[in-house]
């Protein structure tokens, strides 16, 4: 038969904010160990700057097909983690910004076809204007 005669200890369960607290501090410890950052902010303002695939998607309104196929042409930013593709919301942002087409005005369309419109009558009299000589 066994009989112990340890006191009885309360466990305490820490709350999912706790956790992440712990987690943050530590790993904010660890990067301002083994890295080139002096400054805690700029750790912690870089670790909320990564996201991942599906908020990519979200961002940037592209498929996971679309992505994947920029980030192989070298045509999106991004990093790997092993397997995983891992993007910064800066430079996305950024990638966005100098890849969006703005929208014409109705007056810069009009514009444009009129001056197709005048470009193809000048060639076309041109054309008429040789063949009589």
């Amino acid at each position: 038969m066994f009989h112990s005669n340890a006191k009885h200890m309360d466990i305490k369960i820490p709350s999912l904010e706790e956790i992440e607290a712990t987690i943050e501090k530590c790993l904010s410890k660890h990067l301002l160990a083994h890295s080139s950052y002096s400054d805690s902010r700029k750790i912690n303002d870089s670790l909320l700057d990564r996201i991942g695939l599906n908020e990519a998607m979200e961002i940037t309104g592209l498929k996971q097909s679309a992505i994947y196929k920029k980030t192989m042409q070298g045509d999106i930013p991004n990093k790997k983690f092993g397997k995983k593709l891992i993007f910064s919301r800066r430079e996305l942002e950024i990638w966005m910004d100098q890849n969006t087409v703005r929208k014409r005005t109705p007056e810069e369309i009009a514009s444009k076809q009129l001056a197709k419109i005048a470009r193809k009558r000048i060639n076309k009299l041109q054309r008429n204007e040789t063949g009589r000589l």
